[in-house]
């Protein structure tokens, strides 16, 4: 049966430092106390229209909550598909005005009231206990009361479901009060309803009628009204639900269920497909074998369930997608958090938009995935051991780096070496790669003569910080006597806590590095990565997240004084750009009150988000028109690192930024299974004399197919953005680009 919306209380996202997508939910401002006159009343009209206008997209959304969605559009083709019934389509809206009236009336959030979170179950009961009865006073009076206590019912469950389990309401409210407010006949539908039906192949005859049943007007004219809704609102949720049914189908025939219950079984597996597939879980690979997985259950579950419920008389409404669809959920959520399906970390939204926005988090920042850390030193050391190494990084211990410094020849130390102080790196400060707390540390060891080594103390001198749920890390090999900090105390990225030494097995001085889940020295190392740091050589590379490898000299870069400039962004701040047609674009940074950051087009009203972590810009998502100023600038420079100097660097942009809207379209359905669409930028960062220069190519294609699509060019210096350049294809640098903008003077 039905469910609303996200399942979660609207408004309850937090603010994220990575969102590639707008996530903004309106949210109740108060307003600010003044002590001058209060302003003249307006006129009637003038308050009734936009109460109206609210009140009526909070019912399109309470109607496009039936099937997971949240556009007003859907909402409307979800009443229509209950419109085949009148005197139920009346009950259920009758039942939706009363349930929010009541959710005013209570002052419960207004943010939820608006997302239709009241509403939905409260349309689910009119529509249940109108089936087979006239339209009539007593049938009003009881969708008025079905609605009151819909919306007492979904804030009480709301609450504790969230609170307790944080799991999602459902239509968990709908199937606990079918049973009190109405009786067994009423979810009998009248003979006459069966004959609305349409010359369809037999094989699309039963994937309409489960699809109305979900509204329950199992015909075709309500199923094609239901499919219309779920295409509307997510491709991806239309693709499960018809694989739901398939499901339900093949089980039916495997249990050789009675055909009476066939029905039952499909509308149940295509719910809790899309719940478990689509709109809960990121979809992909891992959720469609989840969701596909759990709609054979909840069709199993119905059979068992229909049979429990058939000597009382008690219909089966949505009690297997409700159930097996909770257990699902909540026994996924407590396994490891790096095991996909990942939860949809974007509540409310869209399938498409989950997806987008995790493919962007992977891609760009490497989340979910490996911790990551910062470097544990100053300057520029080299990874003289790294992962899976020839001597001691093997096994349990695989995943470890060790550093050395070494000079301009390539020696890492002076003289003959035959003294510690002659190892460039001994005694140079070591610093906490990540905030956190000391949880333990380990001196007194003897810092070993070159060539020698302590067995018996092999992690010598060592600092164990914890900086994470289950995660510590280790810096061996300390001088000793040299740590600075105590078990207990909490400690700062860069912040200096010993310096480097040659205790323990440590044949010449040198740095050890490694990520594990407990404190005990010599526990099992896990996979970690680094941010922001460069490589240093011929050309200057510029890492956002990674793994180096051996014999890359790698150092934390210095901060850029431009770049970091025109990060900051100021909130308010306006930027004025000419294009050569004399045509004028103004830009200002906001902020959204969940945090999100954005560029604003003033006079075309499109957005560039972005975010400022680890070390970098990054713009993360447009919305606009493909032609705006503002996603030139997403093609020009995805990224922005904030570091002195010039290097080269390679970003993954969001292929929204270069796909058409059919192709759009196409590729979010695609995806699901395996991304074969190639979206690479290689960037150039080069320093000229106050100025910053930012040259990018992005290659888009199939894989292995790739090739440039656009080129762009941007020049920054301390007064912000001074041009910005996109050209197409490969480009002539002789031919003017297809569109340049200049500061505004």
């Amino acid at each position: 049966m039905p469910v609303p919306g996200s399942g979660s209380v609207p408004g309850a996202a937090s603010a994220r430092d990575t969102a590639p997508v707008p996530v903004s939910v309106p949210v109740p401002v108060p307003a600010p106390v003044s002590s001058s006159p209060r302003p003249p009343r307006p006129h009637r009209a003038a308050r009734t229209a936009p109460a109206l206008r609210a009140f009526t997209l909070s019912t399109a959304r309470a109607y496009a909550g039936v099937v997971f969605g949240a556009h007003p559009l859907v909402g409307l083709l979800v009443l229509a598909a209950t419109a085949v019934q009148p005197a139920a389509a009346v009950a259920a809206l009758v039942a939706a005005t009363a349930a929010q009236l009541c959710a005013r009336a209570l002052a419960y959030r207004i943010d939820a009231i608006d997302a239709g979170y009241y509403g939905t179950n409260a349309i689910l009961l009119g529509l249940a206990i109108a089936i087979g009865r006239p339209l009539g006073a007593p049938l009003v009076l009881e969708a008025i009361l079905a609605g009151v206590a819909a919306a007492a019912v979904t804030a009480v469950l709301g609450d504790i479901l969230h609170r307790g389990a944080a799991l999602p309401l459902l239509a968990l409210p709908f199937v606990l009060l079918a049973p009190v407010l109405v009786g067994h006949h009423a979810y009998v539908a009248p003979d006459g309803l069966a004959a609305i039906t349409l010359p369809v192949p037999a094989a699309l005859d039963i994937v309409l009628r489960s699809a109305g049943a979900i509204v329950f007007s199992p015909t075709h004219v309500a199923g094609l009204a239901i499919l219309l809704a779920l295409l509307v609102s997510s491709r991806i949720a239309l693709a499960l639900a018809l694989a739901g049914i398939g499901v339900a189908h093949a089980m039916a025939a495997g249990l050789d269920a009675p055909a009476t219950v066939v029905l039952l079984m499909s509308y149940n597996a295509a719910l809790t497909a899309i719940a478990i597939g689509a709109v809960f879980f990121v979809p992909g690979k891992a959720a469609l074998v989840a969701g596909a997985a759990a709609a054979a259950v909840a069709s199993w579950v119905t059979v068992g369930v229909t049979a429990l419920f058939a000597p009382m008389g008690a219909p089966v409404l949505a009690w297997p997608f409700v159930a097996v669809t909770l257990a699902a959920i909540r026994a996924l959520h407590l396994r490891a958090p790096d095991r996909a399906p990942f939860p949809s970390p974007l509540p409310g939204q869209t399938p498409e938009a989950n997806l987008a926005y995790a493919a962007a988090r992977t891609a760009r920042f490497a989340l979910p995935g490996p911790p990551q850390i910062g470097l544990p030193f100053f300057g520029a050391w080299t990874v003289t051991q790294g992962v899976d190494g020839a001597h001691t990084h093997q096994g349990a211990w695989a995943h470890a780096l060790d550093f050395e410094v070494f000079d301009a020849l390539g020696f890492p130390f002076r003289n003959q070496g035959e003294a510690l102080d002659d190892y460039l790196c001994f005694g140079l400060p070591v610093v906490a790669p990540a905030s956190g707390t000391v949880a333990a540390i380990h001196d007194g060891a003897a810092d070993q003569p070159p060539g020698e080594l302590d067995p018996g103390k092999p992690w010598g001198n060592a600092v164990v910080l914890h900086v994470g749920a289950e995660l510590y890390v280790v810096l061996a090999h300390l001088k000793r006597g040299s740590i600075t900090v105590v078990p207990g105390q909490a400690v700062a990225l860069g912040q200096p806590i010993a310096a480097c030494g040659s205790s323990g097995r440590s044949p010449r001085p040198h740095l050890h590095l490694q990520v594990q889940r407990t404190i005990e020295l010599g526990a099992a190392a896990i996979p970690f990565a680094l941010g922001h740091y460069v490589i240093e050589g011929a050309a200057r590379r510029y890492v956002h997240v990674g793994v180096p490898v051996e014999g890359e000299r790698i150092a934390s870069p210095e901060v850029g004084a431009i770049a970091s400039g025109f990060a900051a962004l100021p909130v308010g701040d306006e930027l004025e750009l000419t294009a050569d047609d004399g045509t004028t674009t103004r830009l200002v940074s906001e902020l959204s009150l969940l945090g999100e950051r954005s560029l604003r087009d003033r006079d075309r009203g499109d957005r560039l988000y972005f975010t400022v972590a680890a070390g970098a810009l990054t713009f993360t998502a447009h919305t606009g028109r493909a032609d705006a100023p503002l996603r030139a600038l997403l093609r020009a420079m995805p990224r922005l690192p904030l570091v002195a100097g010039s290097a080269v660097y390679t970003d993954r942009v969001p292929p929204a930024a270069v796909l058409g809207r059919a192709a759009r379209i196409v590729h979010d359905v695609v995806r699901v299974i395996g991304d074969p669409l190639d979206v690479r930028a290689e960037l150039a960062l080069t320093e000229e004399p106050a100025a910053l220069v930012v040259t990018s190519a992005i290659h888009a294609g199939v894989r292995g197919r790739a090739r440039i699509r656009h080129r762009g060019r941007a020049v920054l210096d301390r007064d912000g953005l001074r041009t910005l350049e996109i050209a197409d294809g490969d480009g002539d640098p002789s031919v003017a680009p297809r569109l340049r903008l200049r500061r505004r003077a």
